[in-house]
């Protein structure tokens, strides 16, 4: 009797190439205690318009990435913030230009935002279990006497994969104006929207913001003046 064994290696040259990179991969850092609330509501912010997104992390920003088809109808979102303003003891290391990029369920990093809320100390790093890759947050509630592990699931990209990430050029501004308190804003809006379905916006150098709604029976306008207007780098 003969027995014969073959095996067979099914994993692709991109996922191995991903493996080689996530070896030399560091992430750690401390999110500031008064700001894990602002990372939770950047988070929920870009939830609304995708379950997932692209996580970039450089050695100075922080940026999440969502680019949905524009032909279907989708948005494509760019939305950055200094590592500074969130994290502390911010340390990142790779053998691309130390920076990591991986995708990420939403809900799932907002669920781990919400446990750190009222947190003495909340950190997060990369790490490896079962040869898998994750987001782990350790969560330290001092008045209680609790540490959370909270391990979010990731899925690495690969150098190439992150080269195809590019944020579209956009001209300068001709008008950019500060918004209104947004909960009024909101107030006003849902208003509108029992008007008509569309709804017009007008702003210029001068601080005026309109909004517009007209039908064939109605008109409805809002006017804020006198906003001020955010220096853009």
């Amino acid at each position: 009797f003969f027995f014969f064994f073959f095996f067979f290696n099914t994993t692709t040259k991109t996922q191995q190439n991903t493996y080689k990179q996530f070896l030399t991969m560091r992430f750690k850092a401390r999110i500031l205690q008064d700001k894990v609330s602002l990372f939770l509501k950047i988070v929920t912010t870009i939830q609304k318009m995708s379950p997932n997104c692209v996580l970039h992390l450089t050695e100075r920003k922080l940026q999440f990435i969502e680019l949905a088809e524009i032909t279907e109808g989708g948005v494509q979102v760019w939305s950055g913030v200094n590592s500074n303003t969130l994290f502390e003891d911010y340390s990142i290391e790779s053998l691309n230009n130390n920076e990591i990029a991986f995708e990420i369920r939403l809900d799932q990093l907002q669920r781990s935002l919400k446990s750190g809320e009222k947190a003495n100390d909340v950190s997060i790093k990369l790490t490896k279990k079962l040869g898998m890759p994750y987001l782990s947050f350790s969560i330290e509630q001092a008045i209680q006497q609790i540490s959370i592990i909270q391990d979010v699931p990731i899925t690495l990209l690969t150098t190439q994969q992150i080269s195809n990430y590019i944020e579209p050029h956009l001209p300068d501004p001709e008008v950019q104006i500060m918004m209104p308190p947004l909960k009024l804003l909101r107030h006003v809006i849902d208003k509108m929207k029992n008007v008509g379905q569309y709804l017009s916006v007008y702003a210029n150098m001068a601080g005026e913001l309109k909004f517009k709604v007209e039908t064939d029976m109605v008109t409805m306008q809002t006017t804020y003046d006198r906003l001020d207007h955010p220096q853009i780098e």
